[in-house]
């Protein structure tokens, strides 16, 4: 952040680009809570109490940002990529949980939450509210603008594809007495 601000005071005309949280893809830090630990009767645990509300981002809508950014003449300060939509932790949970399942497992503990996360992850207790204005002005408009849509299509299709990919647990079909092996045929 110092660096930030050095630059941006300095005679060089330059912008920086803050990304609210990123999602898009069934990636991004959405997934420590989609994909985050459950209780032992299968209610997913929580970051925080759920009430905290984080504002997002989809990737693509932040590639889109930077062309008006880069073409910008003058130095445009912070420029926050924002979709404008802050949304529950709670809510992203509720939106993935089976109906058999719940959401009301204990609260992570903040540690073990920022254990998780890593260092660039949001602070998992803690609210954002960003709305991107400024981006907005330069004609920018989010596309996507709601993670709950992402979650609910992109993260089952993701999974999908996942277990597409796994080895298959068939076992193999036995040979007819007399028949070639897939080797012999080609011999």
């Amino acid at each position: 952040m110092a660096q930030e601000d050095r630059l941006l005071a300095s005679v060089v005309v330059a912008t920086v680009l803050v990304p609210c949280i990123l999602h898009g893809h069934g990636r991004g830090v959405v997934s420590l809570v989609t994909d985050g630990p459950s209780a032992a009767n299968g209610a997913l645990t929580l970051i925080g109490d759920g009430a905290q509300h984080w504002t997002w981002v989809h990737v693509d809508d932040l590639a889109r940002l930077y062309l008006p950014a880069v073409g910008h003449p003058e130095s445009l300060g912070r420029l926050i990529g924002s979709d404008g939509n802050p949304t529950s932790v709670r809510a992203i949970a509720e939106s993935v949980a089976r109906p058999a399942e719940s959401v009301a497992g204990p609260a992570e503990s903040v540690d073990a939450a920022r254990a998780r996360s890593g260092p660039r992850s949001p602070t998992p207790t803690s609210s954002t509210s960003e709305r991107g204005a400024k981006a907005r002005s330069l004609g920018w408009v989010p596309q996507h603008t709601s993670v709950l849509e992402e979650v609910q299509t992109a993260r089952p299709a993701a999974a999908q594809f996942r277990s597409d990919r796994r080895p298959s647990r068939r076992r193999p079909r036995a040979r007819r007495p007399g028949s070639a092996s897939p080797d012999q045929r080609f011999a």
